[in-house]
């Protein structure tokens, strides 16, 4: 699992330089193996990598996801990085974040760090 998906490379300042498809690749995971990618927020700097993980089955709350596919989408949501995956009908688990409990999960965040992180019962990661 990725617990978002950080800024698309280059698209802002200070933006991380690293294709998200890159970093699974040093622990030996292929992009299209990940099964699911969870989503904190619909901000571009949460979403802007999503496009990568074609395969995995997305983990929002449903707020969020209501907010990306309402027309026009919210305010202040990233809803260009959501477009190919909802245009394919890719498999979108849109939920309340406590439904996300306890998971090992790899976390990337717009810095570029990444770090095994658990899910607390809220969704939080900690």
């Amino acid at each position: 699992m990725v617990w978002d998906t950080g800024f698309l490379p280059g698209s802002v300042p200070g933006a991380n330089d690293k294709p998200l498809a890159d970093l699974p690749k040093q622990m030996n995971v292929n992009s299209d193996d990940v099964k699911f990618v969870g989503i904190s927020h619909f901000h571009a700097d949460r979403t802007g990598q999503l496009a990568v993980l074609k395969n995995a089955t997305l983990l929002i709350g449903k707020g969020d996801w209501d907010g990306i596919t309402a027309t026009p989408p919210v305010a202040g949501a990233n809803a260009n990085g959501f477009a190919e995956r909802i245009a394919e009908k890719r498999k979108v688990e849109a939920q309340m974040q406590k439904s996300l409990k306890a998971a090992l999960i790899i976390q990337y965040d717009p810095r570029g760090h990444r770090q095994a992180a658990g899910v607390s019962g809220g969704g939080e990661v900690s």
